[in-house]
């Protein structure tokens, strides 16, 4: 007699305005201590979206403060990178008069920005994977996570590292290195 759920199964092109009242009408009538506007009929998809609502809103401010934090990143890779060849200025052109290559001058900065990002994300990836597993703990059903996605991740951040790398140091690399050994 006191229930609270009740699922009514009906044809797709059945009026939901004129069910949802026969429906009130009949909870009230077989329970006279509800009143009609007691009873909230929706679908059942409706209540599902309801109950995932909270999950959308942090599946949006994950993606926003996710774009900040890369953003973020990038901004401070682009500053390291920008002070490490001012510091450096006097060994690239000092490497230059002496016949290296820019792409060897380039491969020694890049190389140093990639191990500090492969250590992070060596770092990074178990706690990201316990994070996420621990939250899905959370829903009935669960699907896995595939390995595939830290692979992607560790890939998308080695490229972004290298592009940021190799742009700011490229200027340096090819600085007239007279000029940079007489400003010193």
């Amino acid at each position: 007699r006191n229930f609270s759920v009740m699922y009514v199964k009906t044809v797709p092109e059945a009026d939901f305005k004129a069910m949802s009242d026969y429906i009130k009408e009949s909870v009230c009538a077989f329970d006279p201590t509800r009143k009609p506007d007691q009873v909230n009929v929706r679908h059942l998809d409706e209540w599902i979206e309801n109950m995932y609502q909270s999950e959308l809103s942090l599946g949006k401010l994950i993606t926003t403060a996710s774009f900040v934090a890369h953003l973020i990143a990038i901004i401070g890779i682009v500053g390291l990178v920008f002070f490490e060849t001012q510091f450096l200025k006097k060994e690239i052109a000092v490497r230059r008069v002496n016949g290296a290559a820019v792409e060897s001058i380039l491969r020694m900065i890049n190389q140093k920005y990639l191990i500090m990002a492969g250590v992070s994300f060596a770092v990074a990836a178990p706690f990201a994977n316990w994070l996420m597993t621990a939250w899905r703990k959370g829903f009935a059903y669960q699907s896995p996570i595939p390995m595939w996605i830290f692979v992607a991740a560790l890939f998308a951040v080695a490229a972004i590292t290298l592009a940021v790398v190799t742009l700011q140091s490229w200027r340096a690399a090819n600085a007239n290195p007279v000029e940079s050994i007489k400003n010193e």
